[in-house]
């Protein structure tokens, strides 16, 4: 809730084109990357549903917030 806390705050208050906003994206961008890389090798394996699909729902968060970034 903290990353998208800040993200929020990014949005609203920042310029699309500034540079801090764009930076915010990016970082924020490398949380839910690795959460899809680390749930992908662990949670996946799983037969619960809910595991299988989280990595997909996390890199597509992850590849939103990069396209966000780009000018």
């Amino acid at each position: 809730m903290g990353i998208a806390a800040v993200i929020v705050v990014a949005t609203a208050f920042g310029r699309p084109e500034s540079d801090v906003t764009q930076w915010v994206y990016q970082t924020a961008a490398g949380l839910p990357a690795a959460l899809a890389v680390l749930t992908a090798l662990t949670g996946a394996r799983t037969r619960v549903i809910w595991f299988k699909v989280c990595p997909i729902l996390l890199g597509s968060t992850a590849g939103l917030l990069l396209v966000a970034s780009l000018d």
